[in-house]
């Protein structure tokens, strides 16, 4: 699975979500859930558990505010309304420690949703800018860090100052069952013998 979350085009009325999300090779057969100002949210069957995946983008220099803050609204009753493990892959353009001591995520500790941040293991920041910045990472709730088995930024990607992400979830390959018609063979009568006797 690849998220790079992007602005939309119109960030500021709010239009299109904005939030790109890209699953490659995966055999859960993602289903669009919800869209938001810039972020989306598809559904995941992962073997014998569904997930919610959603990639958002906070705007830069705002913290948690304005935009930002109804951004981190609407997420939060995602969260609420869906009742399964949530992976929100984003842009948060602020550290982990900066959103780990905020309102909102104290939020998601009082309402029991478990949240546990995590960042790719392959870099110290994800925006190369300045001396650089840990800004790309995900947020799990009920329990959505079990089903990672790994998260790395990509660091070949065209997203350049940030980083995209490859996460790796926790998942059996679905058996598929295909309906189709199979022609039957009929063997050659010469060399089939019919039994007569009853």
């Amino acid at each position: 699975m690849y998220a790079e979350p992007t602005p939309s085009e119109n960030s500021e009325t709010g239009t299109h979500g904005g939030a790109l999300l890209k699953l490659a090779q995966v055999a859960a057969f993602p289903t669009l859930t919800s869209v938001g100002t810039d972020w989306v949210a598809a559904t995941i069957n992962l073997d014998t558990i569904e997930a919610v995946f959603a990639p958002a983008y906070l705007d830069d220099g705002r913290a948690l505010t304005g935009a930002n803050a109804a951004k981190l609204e609407q997420l939060l009753n995602l969260a609420t309304l869906v009742h399964k493990p949530v992976i929100i892959a984003a842009d948060w353009n602020i550290p982990p420690a900066e959103l780990e001591n905020s309102d909102w995520f104290g939020t998601l500790k009082s309402l029991n949703f478990n949240p546990r941040i995590l960042t790719p293991h392959n870099v110290r920041f994800t925006m190369s800018g300045g001396e650089g910045s840990m800004l790309d990472y995900i947020v799990c709730l009920r329990g959505g860090e079990t089903l990672v088995t790994d998260l790395r930024a990509d660091l070949g990607g065209p997203f350049r100052p940030h980083l995209g992400l490859f996460i790796s979830l926790n998942s059996k390959p679905r058996q598929l069952q295909l309906r189709h018609l199979i022609k039957p063979s009929i063997p050659d009568r010469k060399s089939t013998r019919l039994n007569s006797s009853h």
